[in-house]
């Protein structure tokens, strides 16, 4: 390409190459209107159109150039020339010719049969100037040609010839300093003196095109998002950055020599590295494994287990030593990694290795150590079963000492305790167990992901054999402790029936002190005298039933004595003191009933002679006031008849001076007696209680008061004589002997 030959073809605007793309994505060629009448010469246009389609790239040449012919003023034969002209300098290359329209109707007919009479190798198309946006964008068309593109062609050509320039100088530039590198010509690749001085020129000027393709000056004038120049654009910063390059050279020397020592200074150090990891990666696949292969025994008791566990913390120590190791490798591949070694990938691939093997190899050996810590802890938890099953044995053979309800009920809580221990360790015994058995079975794998049998069969056995003997020996506790809870079950019963019945002869006793203290009174009136009988009847119901219950308790006492084989002597004196409670009690009962009896006999009893007392009084009066007789004249016959009721009713009151001293000494005689009961309604008027005792000394003045009335008047009466004769019985009273039986009686 040389810009300055074609520069007055150019400026003749021929034909120009805006840099816009059809729809399709080719590049378009426009040939303007010429403004003067004359044709261009075929050759000029030839040459133009070779030189302008150099200038796309290849990916844009490849699709095939469009080219827009204004004919709107142009002749006939100007266009025939211009599309023989195309046909004839891109050959193959066009991919569509667009003809725009003659302004004269003649002209568009003779275009259109000239297009019909020539054969021409690509497809044209006569299309009105308003049509060619159907094929090109009005973004990519010219002002020209009705588009909003924007381009200059003096500016086009003027950055033509400077891009064309400074290509042409810095090819020059370069040759020169490959030809310098390569010793072909004498001196260093930049010199202080004009190669330094040129170097600085091209730079700046290149400098300057790039600028003004990326964004020129005159920023109406072209339109910088063309491809062609920003195709143009990156060939001067390649250009620039290989002239670059070639200055940078000395320092990129000096780099590459500090970058081979820093080379030979890695690559020691990533021997040393790899040296390390295959090392440590060859003991643990090696040595260590072996050596973890043989700690494969749980041991048989907690002492085996612990020396068992003390070879297993050698090997742990062992383990973080080469965790230590590994660690170290690891912070120098990750610090070589860091620094860009030219291994990382090896060096990671190589971590990685190391970090998984050494990952595997010290979980196997936590796990192990682990599994020799259960085994530690699970024959402590036998040992512990053992002992707390021996102590729990040794209780059960000894004889129970409780005494009482107490004792015993405290000896069943310890034993609840004791048993309620023993089943927690027996189930962290099972748990532990379970979990060592789970932890046995588990299928291993080496530190390389292959599988590893480990024998711990004898173990297995070990461990179910164990529990086996612990459940055997718990089933032996349980019947034993059944048997001794029972025992003590039965001896709480016996002592709660005793206690219950030492209560319910408490509880009679109390009875009994109730009805010799609250029961003394004897009422005196029916009422007070028929309440106090339904007391006597509910406390003697009460009594009855503690008695009851209190036999019951004896016959279960006794059958819990025999049952346990205990002695029958404290039942025998219990039911001997119930016994005896209940006699007294009985006892006390019946003589309050005889005197509860006596008592109503003798209120029924004095108040039926006193109404036949002073019935009697009431007749004898009226008879002598009818009948009036001498004090020597006998007896009439009706007199005789009141003479028998008057020794009748002697008698009456003789029996009730009896019944009334038997009543009195008895209340005197009760101690509790002495203590007065508040009458309630029928208390006497002046407010002051009266004791049983006084009340009936007070009923009884009263019928002797009566006696002696009736005595008088018939002393005063029929009988005044020294001896009266009853001639219907046939028995005579003399008035000294009725004093003297009076006096008597008295």
């Amino acid at each position: 390409m040389d810009v300055q030959k074609q520069k007055a073809k150019l400026l003749k605007n021929i034909a120009f190459l805006p840099g816009s793309r059809d729809r399709a994505g080719s590049p378009v060629i426009i040939f303007p209107s010429p403004s003067e009448p004359t044709d261009q010469p075929y050759e000029d246009i030839v040459s133009l159109i070779g030189y302008l389609s150099q200038i796309p790239d290849e990916k844009s040449k490849k699709i095939g150039f469009t080219i827009v012919v204004d004919g709107r003023k142009g002749s006939t034969r100007a266009v025939r020339n211009v599309l023989r002209a195309c046909q004839h300098a891109l050959y193959r290359q066009i991919r569509l010719v667009l003809v725009v329209k003659p302004e004269q109707f003649f002209d568009q007919q003779r275009i259109n049969i000239d297009l019909m009479l020539e054969a021409y190798e690509f497809k044209t198309v006569v299309i009105a100037l308003h049509k060619l946006s159907k094929y090109i964008n009005i973004n990519q068309l010219p002002e020209s040609l009705g588009g909003t593109y924007s381009y200059n062609h003096a500016s086009w050509i003027d950055l033509r010839e400077r891009y064309e320039a400074f290509l042409l100088k810095a090819s020059q530039v370069l040759r020169s300093m490959k030809r310098r590198s390569l010793g072909i010509e004498p001196g260093a690749v930049i010199e202080n003196g004009p190669a330094k001085q040129q170097f600085d020129e091209i730079s700046k000027t290149g400098a300057l095109l790039l600028d003004d393709l990326s964004s020129p000056s005159d920023a109406g004038s072209l339109n910088t998002s063309s491809e062609d120049f920003q195709v143009a654009a990156q060939r001067v910063e390649t250009l620039l950055k290989q002239i670059k390059d070639f200055q940078e050279a000395p320092a990129i020397e000096a780099n590459m020599a500090e970058s081979h020592a820093k080379y030979e200074t890695d690559l020691k150090t990533y021997e040393q590295f790899i040296a390390g990891v295959h090392d440590l990666i060859d003991w643990i696949l090696g040595a260590g494994e072996k050596w973890l292969l043989t700690l494969h025994e749980i041991g048989e008791s907690k002492d085996e287990a612990k020396q068992l566990c003390k070879e297993h913390e050698q090997l742990d120590s062992k383990s973080q030593e080469v965790l230590l190791q590994a660690k170290e490798l690891n912070d120098l591949g990750k610090k070589m990694t860091a620094n860009g070694h030219h291994q990382s990938i090896s060096i990671e691939r190589n971590r990685d290795q190391l970090h998984n093997i050494v990952r595997a190899f010290i979980t196997r050996v936590k796990r192990q150590k682990e599994i020799v810590q259960q085994s530690i802890q699970f024959h402590h938890l036998l040992a512990e079963f053992s002992k707390k099953t021996d102590s729990l044995l040794e209780l059960l053979c000894t004889e129970v000492k409780a005494n009482s309800a107490a004792s015993t009920e405290k000896a069943l809580n310890a034993l609840t305790t004791h048993a309620e221990e023993i089943d927690k360790t027996m189930d962290n015994v099972r748990q532990t167990g379970s979990h060592f058995l789970e932890q046995l079975k588990i299928t291993e794998q080496n530190s390389v992901g292959k599988e590893v049998t480990r024998d711990y069969t004898a173990g297995v056995v070990h461990v179910r054999q164990q529990l086996e003997d612990v459940e055997e020996r718990r089933r032996r506790c349980n019947e034993l402790l059944d048997v001794r809870r029972l025992k003590l079950q039965q001896m709480l019963q016996l002592f709660t029936c005793e206690q219950d019945g030492e209560q319910a002869v408490q509880w009679i006793e109390e009875l009994h002190e109730t009805l010799l203290s609250d029961y003394n009174d004897l009422g005196t009136t029916a009422e007070d005298r028929k309440q106090l009988r339904e007391d006597q009847l509910k406390l003697e119901e009460t009594a009855r039933s503690t008695y009851e219950y209190g036999k019951q308790l004896c016959q279960v006492s006794l059958v819990l004595r025999r049952s346990l084989r205990m002695e029958v002597g404290p039942q025998m004196a219990m039911s001997q003191k119930l016994e005896a409670a209940w006699g007294r009690l009985c006892r006390s009962l019946s003589q309050y009933e005889a005197k509860t009896n006596i008592t109503d006999a003798f209120h029924s009893t004095i108040r039926e002679v006193s109404d036949r007392l002073e019935d009697l009084c009431i007749k004898v009066g009226g008879n002598m006031k009818d009948s009036p007789i001498s004090p020597l004249s006998p007896l009439s016959s009706s007199l005789s008849e009141y003479n028998s009721d008057r020794r009748k009713l002697g008698g009456d009151v003789r029996e009730l001076k009896h019944m009334a001293n038997i009543l009195i000494d008895q209340l005197e005689n009760n101690e509790d007696a002495r203590t007065n009961r508040s009458a309630g309604s029928g208390g006497s008027p002046n407010g002051v209680d009266k004791s049983p005792s006084q009340d009936i000394r007070e009923q009884l003045a009263k019928v002797e008061e009566k006696q002696r009335k009736l005595e008088g008047l018939w002393l005063n009466g029929p009988v005044s004589s020294s001896k009266l004769t009853n001639r219907d019985d046939g028995v005579t009273l003399h008035l000294s002997d009725v004093k003297i039986r009076l006096e008597q009686e008295k």
